[in-house]
């Protein structure tokens, strides 16, 4: 599951197929937009929002739910993770900021929105849920209905603690049963 440096080959033919090439153009496309163009066009909100459509070759494709973006452990780690797997077992669909008014870091946006889309708001969290086959997400309470009426919803892996003081702890575990 984890990257193995020692471990590249075979990509190169991944890397010219039609598919793969287009996403690479629009990557290219979206990293020479200013950090402040990706700002806007991130906090525009839902509608912009589309999944990667890198090809999926066989992998296990992966997305990223959290209500905000900053610097904050559970961010990090998200983004330690995205870099961490093996791409040619994993590939990231998207990463959604499920609060379109949350906060977010600049520096988060720039690596992670490096690695694969980033969108906001609860339908750019369902889009994204629609393209998976498992989400990772942290924080965020209503999946049941995130999912509801998907014809073949993900995975969900909640990476959360749930301590009493904060906003997500008490009675967390009950909204988490649909």
């Amino acid at each position: 599951m984890f990257r193995d440096d020692r471990r590249l080959t075979g990509r190169e033919a991944v890397d010219q197929s039609p598919e793969s090439a287009d996403f690479q153009a629009r990557l290219r496309d979206w990293r020479a937009l200013s950090l402040e163009t990706q700002v806007r066009l991130i906090a525009a909100g839902d509608g912009d929002f589309q999944p990667s459509s890198e090809p999926e070759l066989g992998r296990l494709r992966v997305g990223l739910w959290c209500p905000c973006l900053g610097l904050g452990g559970a961010e990090v780690w998200q983004l330690a993770l995205a870099r961490a797997v093996d791409s040619d077992r994993i590939v990231w669909k998207g990463a959604a900021v499920l609060d379109p008014a949350a906060s977010c870091d600049p520096s988060m946006l720039r690596q992670l929105g490096a690695m694969m889309p980033v969108g906001r708001g609860l339908r750019a969290a369902r889009d994204l849920a629609a393209a998976t086959d498992v989400i990772i997400s942290w924080a965020v309470t209503n999946v049941a209905t995130l999912l509801d009426g998907l014809p073949d919803p993900p995975r969900v892996i909640m990476a959360c603690h749930f301590p009493g003081e904060s906003p997500w702890g008490p009675g967390t575990e009950e909204l988490l049963v649909g």
